[in-house]
Order: structure tokens, then C-alpha cells, then sequence
């Protein structure tokens, strides 16, 4: 699989005012970087150079591969060639040199070119060969490879067609007052106009970003959500096309909004193919193209889909980019167009109607006039001559400002194959409609600064005749870090009992309350919920926003045993220990004397984690495990240590650490240890095993202390100790005792070797084997034990 990367979407938004005087014009230029994947087919061609002679290298080794068609023409061109690995070799370039009795290996990666597997779906035939040079002892070699056959299928070219809105509607940066923003798309389609199956096609965005704004405005710009034809892609911004058959084509959507109000002047939109995957030569990536957005309407004819098209301004031409990846140029009338007619009254009492005409027309048409009304009430719907009542997609308001910062009301319509006859129909008051907006407050909660979080809210008409609903916004004094989306076109008629699905988001940008309100504008009145938030940012990286983090956001020094912190008096209880993010472990260290029972009392405090503890020697070796907490001191055998010294206990999160089990997050775990040698070592011997129960009646030390001798109800007590072997002897050579061998102990034997028993040179602690002579078979277990210490095992 090879991935192809595409930067893309590159805007330049001006501000549609400016003061008065002083013609200041604000630059912003907005950009929008994504990513586009597909799989794709790639070949590994791997060679194989056995050098079999003895003393004698090859040098100025040379390999070049040739790729020809079926007919054996030459078809080097239609791939892409690039040695990617080698091995036992330095160079396939004449630089080469493969040693005296060794083997080299060379990896090729070959991509082909777009057309190279021709529109047959049984693909098409190539053989790659190579040549191979080199030099023995100076003499010139060269070896023609048999050529083996690869078939490349038939590949996809993806054209790519973007669409952007030419005006958005934010705040005037140049006005006192701050005007709410409006939600506005972008778009793409993707179209595969070649010969086979383009296979996991992505596209990842990025936060979009201001590169450049010379009057230091502030822009928040952002992406709030995303589909995918018409199923929602919330809230990734990685779209997932899937895959894309021949001559298919696939509707991607963003929808944004941005705080500043502007117009878009230009929309670049490029992209490059990683040169180490053959640049252009390769590149699945057809066309790349950008449209200005008009509107996203729905082309309803017979054996149309119901996935929404994109209407969009090409120059001076209007153009329906459908989503079965057809184009067909639209006929257009537009403001002050003498073709259209204007008829009615549309601020007559009750429900008004206005009537549009103009010329009929063969396919698609679109239609932009002046409002004919007040601007404020909604469109009940439109209606054809022929009785067609045109879908909510195809007729919509929309607003832009002139040069004197005066707002322009505009009623668009959209259709097909018409005669050109229709009736506007207007709602002038409320019907019997009832609006209830759920829930009645959206809290978020605590959301981490940069994450975005989500919850929906219904619009619903609950009465008994038709609601509509003309807009819906954040109000003025709502926190910026709160966004709005909504799947469907406004002005809509509710019928009763029918709702309007929206969305709510928040993403703060930084720590801190923020607090906002939602209303919805109807026939029946203006709803309004509270919305609220707090932005918290986390500081351990654990996914836990230090508002809520029992761990206040603090990492505890004594995640090492170097680190680890004494515990002192029993049983203990050390403060502040906080599992706080996967994989953390504590250490605590404690010294065991004899006879002596411990006890551990230690809190794990971060919730959403399964805490252990583990009892561990200075080796590092586990000897114990707690799994479970609050449970009583009784339930729990003790542990005999194999001697008394240092030992660390530590809390971790499983299941790391060969902990096993799951244990509860906070409370406390208990480890109880024995330091006064095994209970149930009854002979002595050092261990407890089956020759121990034979004790068991004589009258010898009793463990338990229940009598003067052990008796046969002591072995289920004992039962826990069975097993556990006495620990062994010190490192064979340690002569000086510090737990290890190393110079110190050779040092110490200088000067006795060859020494017997009794000579003044002799030292016991050098004589390894006990055998009264120092010598060569002692030497022998130094040398062999030589950087051993009491932590591995010793070699006897």
C-alpha cells in the first residue's frame, strides 16, 4: 500500500466593510490543510548475490532493471523504480562489492503509473529483468536475469472538485456591535474517473489556521462537522469515502464558521504526490479543482439519488456538480434579469403568495431575485405551475452587504425541466404551532482545553398546526468557544409532533467557566436555552482534566525503586500515592526484621484505574501480589520471607508488571509478611516440603503454639508455607562478601595461589572447592562466576 499526500485548500477571506474613511482593508488568509489516502498497488522486486568464492569479493557491482510490455517493448517509463533496501551491500550503482563468502540482497520497489493497467479488468502484463555487472580480480562479468511477470490491474484517478461559500457571515470587525455568525459548508466530491476501484479513500483536515492578517484581527475559524454523503461524520475531521467503483463519485461536507464576517476573493486548491513514492509519474490524483459554493441543492429527477449536489459559480457560468459525478451547466436569471416577473402581494394578511416566472427551460435552472417580501417571514414552500411542490433544498434565503454596509435580502429557487410557473408561498403568523426546545439546559461539563465536546438538541412543535422555524443561533452574549450546526435548510415547517434535530459544541481554548444561550426563532416565538461549560486542561497527560483529577494534575517522585521513599512504624500508610495514568508504578521501600508481621495500608486514588500491590526483593523478583482491598488482615496468610533485609512494595496498574487480576481503584490493599524463617520448615532442613508432614505428631517445637507438640490439625494451617525454600547460599568467590564477584575478590586472593591448608598465603574463602589446596579448579569458579552477583543465579 502506498499513501498519497495532498495539501489542499488554500483561501484568501476579505472583509465585505471597511471604515468610511480611511479605507483600511483587513487581509485574512485562511488555510485548510488535508490529507487524502487510498490503497494502491505496489511491487517488491528482491535480488539475491551469492558470492561462493573463497578470499575473492566482487566489486563495482551494478544492477539495473528493465520493465517491458507484453509485446516486449520497453515500459520503464510507466514505473516508478527505487531501490528501497540493501543488504551486505553498499551500492547498485557501480559502487557495489559483495565480499568473499557472503550473500547480498536488494529490494526494489516498483509503483506503477495511473495508466499501466489499461482499462481490462484482467490488468495488464509486464516483465522485469535486470542486468547485472561486476568485477573479479578486475575482469569485467556481466549476467542477463530471467525476467519474471507481475499483472497490474486497472488503477483509479481521482478528480478532486472543491467548493467554498463566497460570502460568510461573522462579526463586523468595524462596527461597535458584535453580530452573531452563521454555520456555512464546504464541500468536495470525489470522482474516480478511472478504469478500477478506488480502494479506502480518506480525507483528514486540519484546524484550520490564519497564516496571515495584517491588522492583528482575532479569527476563530472552525470545522464544527463533517459528512459523508448524507450520513454524519461527527466529530472527526477524517472523512472516510470507502471505496469509490469506476466512474462513482462520493459528497464530502464540512460545515464551519468563522468569527469574522468576510468574502472570499480566491480558493487555491493544489497537491503533491511524496517523491519517494514517484512523485507526478505516479500519482492517483487527477484533477483538483475549486468552485465558488452557491448552495447545496438536491437534483430530484427520476432515478436520481437523494444525496444533496453542490450549485456553484464558475467564472461567469453556474454549474450543478451532481453526485453521480455528472456537470450540466445551469440557466441562470438574476437580480434585475427582465425575464423574471414578480407578481402578488407578499405583505398581505394571513398566508401570502408571490408569484416567479420566467422563460421555460430544458434541465436545470436557477433563479435569484430580491426578496419579494419583508425578509423576516419564512417560506412556507414553492409551488410549480404543474402542481410540483419543490423540495426544502431547492428554494432558500440568503443575505450580503454591499459596499455602504447595507444588507441585501435574496430569494433563491432552484429546479429542472420547468415551465418556468411558480408560487411562493409565505407564513404570516402561527397556525396552532407550539415550540419546546429539549433539553431545557445543555451543561458539558468539564472538557479538556482543545477537545470538542457535543450534545444535541431538539426543536419540536408540540401543538396542533404548522410551526415554522426561521433561524436558529447562539445569542450575542454567548462565550465564542460554543458552536451550532444543523443538518437542515431554514426557514422549516414543522408539522405537528415533528422535530428539528441541532447540534451544540463546545471547545475551549482555554481553562475557565463559560456560558452561552441557544434560541430558535418560530411562528410561535423565540425559544431559549442556558448553555454552559467549563474549559480544564491537563497537566499529567492522563485524560483527566486536573479539576477532577485526585492526583491534582502531579506525578509522584517514587517511580523507581532508587526513588522509592521509607516506610517507618507498622502497619504503614503512606500518604499522597496516586495511580494516576496507565502504567504508573510507586515504589516503597521497608526493612524486615525477624519475627516481624507488615503490614500495608496504601490508597490508589485515581478513579476509572485498577490498582495491585506487589511485594518485591532487591532483585526485583515478585514474591507477593495483594488484588483485592478493604479485606480483613485474617483473610490474607502471611508471606515468610526467605530472610530478613530490605524489600520494596509497590502499587501499579494492571495489568502491567505481570501483575494478574484486577483489583479496586481506591481504598486500602494489605500485604502481611513473616520475617522469622518458614512456620512450616518442622525438620529444619531449610524448606517446607512432604518430608515436613512426618514431623506432625512428634513431640517437637510447636509453630502455632497451641501445644507442647504439632499435631495433625496443624497441616491446613501450616498449608500456605508449603513450598516456600530457604534462600540460597552467597555467590560461590564473593571472598570479601559484598554480594558480588568482581577485581575486589581477585585482589583479595593475590598472593594465595598455590597455598595449601595451613600455609601462611592460604586463605579458606579462596579455596572454592574446600579441598585445602587454592589452584587452577578454583580459579576456575571465579572465572566462571566472575560478574555474578546475589541477584542472578550463581554457577556452583
Amino acid at each position: 500500500m502506498v499513501a498519497v499526500t495532498v495539501w489542499l485548500l488554500g483561501g484568501v477571506l476579505f472583509p465585505m466593510s471597511s471604515p468610511a474613511q480611511g479605507g483600511i482593508c483587513a487581509r485574512v488568509k485562511l488555510e485548510i490543510e488535508q490529507e487524502l489516502t487510498l490503497e494502491r498497488t505496489a511491487f517488491d522486486a528482491r535480488m539475491t548475490i551469492h558470492n561462493g568464492l573463497a578470499g575473492i569479493d566482487l566489486t563495482e557491482v551494478a544492477v539495473s532493471l528493465s520493465v517491458t510490455d507484453a509485446a516486449g517493448n520497453d515500459a520503464s517509463d510507466l514505473f516508478f523504480v527505487d531501490v528501497y533496501e540493501m543488504n551486505q551491500i553498499g551500492g547498485v550503482d557501480g559502487s557495489g562489492m559483495v565480499s568473499a563468502g557472503t550473500a547480498a540482497e536488494i529490494h526494489w520497489l516498483l509503483i506503477p503509473a495511473a495508466g499501466a493497467g489499461g482499462r481490462d479488468p484482467a490488468g495488464q502484463s509486464y516483465r522485469v529483468g535486470a542486468t547485472l555487472r561486476y568485477r573479479i580480480k578486475g575482469e569485467e562479468k556481466i549476467t542477463e536475469v530471467v525476467p519474471d511477470s507481475i499483472v497490474v490491474q486497472p488503477q483509479p484517478v481521482l478528480t478532486l472538485d472543491y467548493f467554498y461559500p463566497r460570502y460568510v457571515i461573522g462579526d463586523d470587525p468595524f462596527t461597535p456591535e458584535e453580530e452573531g455568525s452563521e454555520v456555512y459548508p464546504l464541500g468536495v466530491r470525489v470522482m474516480n474517473t478511472g478504469f478500477g476501484a478506488a480502494r479506502r479513500v480518506t480525507i483528514e483536515s486540519a484546524q484550520p489556521v490564519i497564516r496571515e492578517n495584517d491588522q492583528g484581527l482575532f479569527v476563530d475559524f472552525r470545522i464544527l462537522e463533517a459528512f459523508v454523503n448524507e450520513d454524519a461524520a461527527i466529530p472527526s475531521l477524517l472523512l472516510d469515502f470507502g471505496d469509490i467503483e469506476p466512474g462513482g463519485a462520493v459528497m464530502g461536507r464540512w460545515n464551519s464558521i468563522s468569527s469574522l464576517q468576510g468574502e472570499f476573493v480566491s480558493f487555491a486548491a493544489e497537491f503533491t504526490h511524496a517523491d519517494e513514492f514517484g512523485g507526478a509519474l505516479t500519482s492517483l490524483v487527477g484533477t483538483v479543482r475549486s468552485h465558488f459554493l452557491i448552495h447545496d441543492v438536491l437534483l430530484d429527477r427520476p432515478g436520481d439519488d437523494r444525496v444533496r449536489d453542490f450549485l456553484a459559480l464558475d467564472g461567469d457560468m453556474i454549474r450543478v456538480y451532481g453526485s453521480d459525478g455528472g456537470e450540466e451547466e445551469v440557466a441562470s436569471f438574476l437580480p434585475g434579469d427582465a425575464a423574471v416577473t414578480v407578481s402578488g402581494q407578499a405583505a398581505a394578511p394571513g398566508v401570502s403568495e408571490v408569484g416567479v416566472s420566467t422563460p421555460a427551460v430544458t434541465g436545470p435552472l436557477y433563479i435569484k431575485i430580491n426578496e419579494p417580501g419583508d425578509g423576516v417571514r419564512p417560506v412556507a414552500g414553492v409551488r410549480r405551475a404543474d402542481g410540483k411542490r419543490l423540495d426544502a433544498n431547492n428554494f432558500w434565503f440568503s443575505r450580503e452587504r454591499d459596499g455602504n454596509k447595507q444588507w441585501h435580502v435574496f430569494l433563491h429557487i432552484f429546479d429542472h425541466d420547468s415551465s418556468g410557473e411558480y408560487t411562493v408561498t409565505y407564513e404570516t403568523g402561527n397556525t396552532g404551532g407550539v415550540l419546546e426546545i429539549r433539553p431545557g439546559l445543555v451543561d458539558f461539563g468539564l472538557v479538556l482545553v482543545g477537545e470538542t465536546a457535543a450534545g444535541g438538541v431538539t426543536a419540536a412543535n408540540t401543538g396542533s398546526g404548522p410551526l415554522v422555524v426561521s433561524s436558529v443561533g447562539l445569542d450575542a452574549g454567548s462565550d465564542i468557544d460554543f458552536g451550532l450546526s444543523l443538518k437542515n435548510t431554514l426557514p422549516m415547517v414543522l408539522a405537528p409532533g415533528e422535530e428539528l434535530p441541532l447540534t451544540v459544541s463546545f471547545t475551549p481554548r482555554q481553562a475557565g467557566s463559560a456560558a452561552g444561550a441557544l434560541e430558535v426563532v418560530s411562528t410561535a416565538g423565540t425559544g431559549r436555552i442556558a448553555l454552559s461549560a467549563h474549559g480544564d486542561v491537563d497537566s499529567d497527560g492522563d485524560g483527566l482534566g486536573d479539576s477532577a483529577d485526585p492526583c491534582d494534575g502531579r506525578r509522584e517522585p517514587d517511580d523507581a525503586p532508587v526513588a522509592a521513599g521509607e516506610l517507618a512504624g507498622f502497619p504503614a500508610s503512606p500518604q499522597g500515592t496516586c495511580v494516576d495514568q496507565a502504567g504508573d508504578v510507586d515504589y516503597y521501600r521497608f526493612a524486615a526484621g525477624d519475627d516481624f508481621v507488615f503490614r500495608a495500608d496504601i490508597t490508589a486514588a485515581e478513579p476509572g484505574l485498577a490498582a495491585i500491590v506487589g511485594l518485591y526483593d532487591t532483585c526485583g523478583r515478585l514474591l507477593s501480589i495483594s488484588r483485592n482491598n478493604n479485606i480483613g488482615l485474617a483473610e490474607i496468610p502471611p508471606l515468610a520471607l526467605p530472610s530478613a533485609g530490605e524489600y520494596f512494595v509497590a502499587v501499579a496498574v494492571v495489568p502491567d508488571y505481570s501483575f494478574t487480576g484486577r483489583g479496586e481503584t481506591r481504598g486500602w490493599y494489605q500485604l502481611s509478611v513473616w520475617a522469622g524463617g518458614n512456620p512450616a520448615d518442622l525438620d529444619g532442613d531449610g524448606d517446607a516440603d512432604g518430608e515436613d508432614t512426618a514431623v506432625i505428631g512428634l513431640c517437637v517445637d510447636d509453630p502455632l503454639a497451641d501445644s507442647g507438640c504439632s499435631r495433625v490439625t496443624d497441616i491446613a494451617a501450616l498449608a500456605p508455607y508449603i513450598g516456600l525454600v530457604a534462600p540460597g547460599d552467597a555467590v560461590p568467590m564473593d571472598v570479601n562478601g559484598d554480594g558480588d564477584v568482581d577485581g575486589l575478590d581477585l585482589w583479595s586472593c593475590d598472593g594465595a595461589y598455590g597455598g595449601t591448608a595451613g600455609d601462611p598465603v592460604y586463605r579458606a574463602a579462596c579455596d572454592a572447592n574446600k579441598d585445602g589446596r587454592i589452584d587452577a579448579a578454583d580459579l576456575a569458579v571465579l572465572r566462571a562466576n566472575y560478574a555474578a552477583d546475589q541477584c542472578r543465579s550463581p554457577i556452583p
